[in-house]
């Protein structure tokens, strides 16, 4: 896969934002955290925010069946999460799994991390097999495969 370019990964991210920035239900939010987990084609993201005067995490949910029906190509965050899956694949560490974003509201650069080696924390159990497909897409060496995953 080619390596990403800023103005890929930059896309993707204001993509994420665009789409949490819509469906949050708190105008005066401070910060947005975003976690997704992928494997596969399943992809699990929760979202919560927080004001401006607490540290109090408030989920709230990014997939509305009507906004996404409005444009389906680009309203689904899970989409752009993908995205963001793809551009920093690393063939030496393979695909992260899960990946934790912080849009900060006063402009600061967002928080980024991905995580290459924990199982993801999917609301339902997932697979091996599909853990093994994905190996497929994204393939890793031995030296960076997780130990549930040999």
């Amino acid at each position: 896969m080619p390596s990403p370019t800023q103005p890929q990964l930059a896309a993707s991210l204001a993509n994420i934002l665009r789409i949490a920035t819509a469906l949050i239900p708190e105008p005066d939010w401070h910060t947005i955290h975003i976690e997704g987990h992928i494997v596969g084609s399943i992809t699990e993201v929760k979202t919560w925010y927080t004001r401006k005067d607490s540290t109090d995490r408030v989920p709230f949910d990014t997939f509305n069946l009507a906004y996404i029906n409005e444009d389906s190509k680009n309203n689904k965050i899970g989409t752009f999460i993908e995205q963001l899956r793809e551009l920093t694949y690393d063939p030496a560490r393979g695909a992260w799994y899960t990946v934790s974003l912080d849009f900060h509201r006063n402009g600061v650069q967002p928080s980024i991390s991905y995580n290459y080696y924990d199982q993801p924390s999917f609301g339902l159990p997932v697979p091996l097999t599909i853990y093994k497909k994905d190996l497929k897409v994204f393939p890793r060496p031995a030296s960076a495969m997780p130990e549930w995953l040999k």
